[in-house]
């Protein structure tokens, strides 16, 4: 369904203040990326370095570019909202994890499908291979933020129980370095200021339909967005340089001088367009799972057709349920288990394979330059992915209505 008609379809209980904050934060992290990436070239060779060292007299807004902490809240309180639906509809909780899964785990499998592919083909062609790893890491290095959000998603449901039973709020802090007072302080920062942001954003996605309909398309893409955009910082890098409109020397000074800023304004001109074509061309996928109708919806199927639904799902069986009905509870139980086991194990696999990766230092580790080892696990848990969604396909085929998408699900 088109943007237009899931902005006109959106509830009014929907907290599109969520997708709004969402948008800020990835938007910030992505040109917050590329204004302090200083690329130069070096006896042929593409360099770079941050400038955020030089540039001392903006220090002070890197409290406003530190924003992972707003994402990872919207996306626990999004994983709240989802899950508490979702175990109000009887879905168990395996199904939930595997849903969430199948939007995340696509867009960085085919990025680190290109990578392992663009690798394995290079170096048999003598490309420098300074230069192929330069491309891997860039592709390598954003998915620590993946591995995070896989983790506190798998820990939603049992992060939700705590808060229903004992009234524990939960606020994850990640950081390169171990977190401290400050980061904390900037923490509970954020948490205040979208509070009191909360109505009047709210109340500005209500008025403003075009504002709305941009939500909810970046929010449509937004991992894609993060794994794409070092490496469409590479290729504009590459470009510049096919036009020799790098700097061929580079000792730091320069940095923050009216020179220096004038060349972001061609260094922005060129990665945005890049990045614009990158998320066409591959953030179909997620945008069609983003967009997709919700597990179950509560107005397209009646009670006992939903319980019949999930019922085969969780089971495995034939859609003709005749051998299925004999089947009883203490058999769908036994069964509903080792599907809940697998879906942790899954989560918990690629988490650690795309640990390995962005723990990685820029080198080569392998045949494709990316660790074998991290590769071997990342492939074992999208395999385990494919035939846990093979096995409960039925379930997840389940259609529904458009605004039951835009409600049941965050963008």
């Amino acid at each position: 369904m088109k943007l237009s008609a899931l902005a006109d379809n959106t509830p009014s209980s929907r907290l599109r203040y969520l997708d709004a904050f969402r948008t800020v934060a990835i938007l910030v992290v992505v040109f917050g990326h590329w204004l302090i990436m200083t690329v130069w070239v070096r006896d042929g060779e593409i360099l770079g370095f941050s400038a955020l060292p030089q540039l001392t007299r903006f220090w002070p807004l890197t409290w406003v570019f530190q924003v992972m902490p707003l994402f990872f809240l919207v996306g626990g309180i999004a994983g709240g909202i989802s899950w508490s639906r979702t175990k109000a509809r009887g879905i168990p909780m395996a199904i939930w994890l595997l849903g969430r899964l199948r939007r995340l785990l696509p867009p960085a499998l085919i990025v680190l499908g290109l990578a392992v592919i663009g690798a394995l083909i290079a170096r048999p062609f003598a490309i420098r291979e300074s230069l192929i790893e330069q491309a891997v890491f860039a592709v390598t290095m954003p998915m620590w933020f993946l591995v995070v959000y896989l983790l506190l998603i798998m820990l939603t449901p049992a992060m939700y129980w705590l808060h229903k039973k004992h009234g524990l709020l939960v606020i994850g802090v990640v950081n390169t370095s171990p977190p401290t007072v400050a980061l904390l302080a900037l923490v509970l920062m954020q948490v205040g200021a979208a509070w009191l942001l909360s109505k009047p954003v709210q109340r500005l996605m209500e008025r403003n339909r075009t504002l709305w309909t941009l939500v909810i398309a970046i929010n449509s893409v937004t991992m894609t967005l993060f794994v794409w955009h070092m490496v469409a910082a590479l290729a504009g890098a590459l470009l510049l340089n096919a036009f020799d409109r790098l700097p061929h020397w580079y000792t730091g000074t320069g940095v923050g001088s009216a020179h220096w800023w004038q060349g972001r304004i061609l260094w922005f001109a060129v990665l945005i367009p890049i990045l614009a074509l990158l998320v066409a061309v591959f953030g179909r996928l997620e945008a069609a799972s983003a967009l997709a109708k919700p597990l179950l919806p509560h107005n397209s199927l009646g009670r006992r057709g939903r319980r019949k639904g999930l019922e085969r799902a969780v089971r495995g069986a034939d859609t003709g349920g005749a051998s299925a009905s004999r089947i009883g509870s203490h058999r769908r139980r036994q069964v509903g288990l080792p599907i809940t086991l697998a879906t942790i194990g899954c989560y918990l696999t690629v988490a650690l394979g795309l640990y390995l990766m962005a723990s990685s230092p820029p080198g080569n580790h392998g045949p494709a330059i990316i660790p074998t080892s991290a590769l071997a696990l990342v492939a074992l848990g999208a395999v385990v992915f494919w035939l846990l969604s093979r096995h409960i396909s039925p379930f997840l085929s389940v259609p529904s209505d458009t605004v039951g998408a835009v409600e049941g699900r965050a963008l």
